[in-house]
């Protein structure tokens, strides 16, 4: 157990060093729910992306997301009644 009322001289370091250490552990708890939240949010929009975008996100290769032309008015991406992707 750290006591936080450190009041010696000596500890002038160590409380310094407790600021970065929780600093850094709120980065990383933070860190985890963002990946968490992005992760829940592309399961939930899975159905209503594009094939470009589908296939980008489950290869990890992000060509396919630069390829993937949103103003060619020639190509249907998403179902007019049900508003999902057509692929």
């Amino acid at each position: 157990m750290i006591n936080p009322n450190l009041t010696l001289a000596r500890s002038y370091y160590l409380r310094r060093i407790l600021v970065a250490i929780g600093a850094y552990y709120g980065y990383v708890i933070g860190g985890k729910y963002q990946q968490y939240f992005d992760l829940r949010l592309q399961q939930h929009m899975y159905t209503y992306m594009p094939l470009e975008i589908k296939r980008g996100l489950e290869t990890k290769d992000y060509r396919y997301v630069y390829m993937f032309n949103a103003a060619n008015k020639k190509r249907m991406v998403l179902d007019k009644a049900s508003g999902m992707s057509l692929s």
